[in-house]
């Protein structure tokens, strides 16, 4: 049982309350007449406190789920009460305040998505031998990018549209070996921004700061057959239990609030985009809460004509 639900049992509403007592108090009763009745009638004895017993079930789960919600509500409290956050409704402005200390704020769950990218891109490289990567909403670079720093086999493609965050990315690319080109941009100005395409395309931890989705069809035309689509973000769930992506400054918080993405709303537009999801997995807090999930698709090779509206031509037999 929760372990605050001593704590909290007196705010629960005398309804609840009551009806907790009359049950478990029946309950003891049934038990104590039990024993006292004839031989052929302990049957429906023990039917009856069969019956008390699911009541009883029914009552504590109605009082738990109130004592976790009270018990929650009280925590969100204590949460804004303890923390002066100030809510940009500009994501630009947003990133751009907060990159000196947007590394700062990293968790062990939130590394643990960043290596779960990092493992993707890794093994298609060993596969491969060099990639071609563009990077979209790359912010920092320091947990991702950082990490093919010294890897000549790719040629990384910087994309971002916060100048805070594309100057902490130059300042974290000094004195590297990575081959990379650095734009200044919105990823749903793509066609204006990169001609080409790319082994692999990553979204990572961009999604739930949109205001929309992105064009996901647009995107996987700058993908290579047989290339990929890596998509992280953090679970619809924890996204509606925590609202206000919070991080702290010099002088206070500032904040910006998150729009839950569903993986499923994921892989759906993203499978009308002509790719096919080949990975999906998701990541858990040490504490068993589902933190973050994982999204790979792959473009086949004739999907290129597919998204310019041409079928491939048949092979003659």
């Amino acid at each position: 049982m929760n372990p605050s639900f001593l704590s909290v049992l007196k705010e629960l509403d005398p309804r609840t309350k009551l009806l907790g007592l009359v049950v478990l108090l029946s309950e003891a009763l049934f038990v104590a007449a039990l024993a006292r009745l004839p031989e052929g009638q302990v049957i429906w004895g023990l039917l009856m406190c069969v019956v008390v017993l699911l009541a009883t079930v029914v009552a504590l789960v109605r009082i738990e789920r109130k004592t976790e919600a009270t018990a929650a509500a009280r925590r969100n409290q204590s949460s804004a009460a303890a923390q002066n956050v100030e809510i940009l409704p500009d994501r630009r402005e947003f990133y751009t305040r907060i990159a000196p200390y947007y590394d700062q704020r990293n968790t062990s769950s939130l590394l643990e998505t960043h290596r779960a990218v990092i493992t993707e891109v890794s093994e298609m490289l060993d596969d491969r031998g060099s990639l071609d990567v563009l990077d979209l909403g790359g912010g920092t670079g320091r947990l991702i990018a950082a990490q093919f720093f010294r890897e000549r086999r790719l040629r990384w493609t910087y994309i971002d549209q916060s100048p805070g965050m594309l100057e902490q990315f130059m300042r974290n690319l000094e004195t590297t070996a990575l081959r990379s080109e650095i734009i200044l941009g919105d990823l749903n100005n793509l066609d204006q921004l990169v001609t080409g395409q790319f082994d692999i395309v990553l979204l990572s931890l961009v999604l739930t700061s949109l205001p929309d989705f992105p064009d996901f069809t647009r995107m996987a035309t700058h993908i290579r057959p047989g290339g990929r689509l890596i998509v992280a973000d953090i679970d619809p769930a924890y996204s509606a239990a925590h609202p206000v992506f919070a991080v702290g400054t010099d002088n206070l918080a500032v904040g910006l609030e998150v729009i839950p993405r569903h993986p499923l709303d994921v892989i759906d537009r993203i499978t009308r985009a002509g790719l096919k999801t080949i990975n999906t997995h998701s990541i858990f807090r040490s504490d068993g809460v589902r933190y973050s999930y994982l999204v790979v698709a792959e473009k086949g090779a004739d999907e290129d004509a597919l998204l310019c509206g041409h079928a491939p031509e048949a092979v003659a037999k």
